[in-house]
This record gives structure tokens, C-alpha cells and sequence, in this order.
């Protein structure tokens, strides 16, 4: 059996190279995405998410996550700034 030099990578270390690669671009996308969030409903969030997801999982499904959490403080947030709109 005839072997490739040792400077020549081996098929599967550049596929693991890619999915490396795709993997880090996923990350960096949802990281971006769930910026719009509390650090707190975040980090409830991937805790949530871990224990349920079974492959890498979507921004949807931390938004499925976030959402319900979020939403009473953009409520109170709104009617704060109605409140102080009156005011001026």
C-alpha cells in the first residue's frame, strides 16, 4: 500500500476542516442573532435548548425559547416610554 507525503492532508482532516469552518459561521450567526436578547433569557436560553436539542440547533429554536421571556419586558418597556411621552 503506497501511502501520501506526509505534507498532503488526509481526506477526512479536511472535511473535519470544513465542518470546523461551518460550524464556526452557524455559531457566529446565532450569536449575532440572539444579540437582540437579554444576556440573562440567553443564557436560560442555551440551557434550555441543550437539554432538548438533538443536533445543532437553530436560532428558531432559541427564539422559540426567548420570545415568551422577552415579551413582558418589551410590554413594560413600551408602556414606559407612553408614560414618559405624556410627560414632555
Amino acid at each position: 500500500i503506497r501511502r501520501p507525503p506526509r505534507s498532503t492532508p488526509k481526506p477526512s482532516s479536511a472535511a473535519s476542516d470544513v465542518y470546523k469552518r461551518q460550524l464556526h459561521a452557524k455559531c457566529v450567526a446565532i450569536a449575532e442573532e440572539l444579540q437582540q436578547y437579554p444576556a440573562d433569557i440567553i443564557i436560560y436560553s442555551i440551557d434550555a435548548v441543550k437539554k432538548k436539542a438533538k443536533f445543532f440547533p437553530s436560532f428558531a429554536e432559541f427564539a422559540e425559547v426567548c420570545e415568551p421571556m422577552v415579551h413582558p419586558r418589551r410590554s413594560l418597556l413600551n408602556k414606559l416610554h407612553k408614560c414618559i411621552a405624556l410627560y414632555q
